[in-house]
């Protein structure tokens, strides 16, 4: 797995609490988007936002020449879930 925040900091293989710590970063200067991809990058959950306004949640996965993608119905998603979400 590798984690891309839009302020170019990169993690690979990043643990529960890293993925927690970057994305409490969101919301400052030139970070509004993270990426958690696979290795393959075809399958990600992103997000964008602020905690100020709530964030977005998209998950897209592809399985062979089939590619699904899913964006959560809520548009201001507290951090928390984020953080779960990206944990999970």
């Amino acid at each position: 797995m590798r984690l891309e925040l839009e302020n170019d900091t990169v993690l690979d293989d990043p643990t529960p609490e890293a993925i927690a710590q970057a994305l409490g970063t969101l919301g400052q200067k030139d970070n509004s988007f993270a990426i958690l991809s696979t290795e393959e990058e075809l399958t990600f959950i992103q997000t964008s936002g602020s905690p100020k306004t709530g964030f977005v949640l998209e998950y897209q996965e592809r399985t062979g020449s089939k590619t699904e993608i899913y964006q959560a119905a809520n548009r201001s998603i507290p951090l928390q879930e984020i953080v779960a979400a990206f944990q999970d």
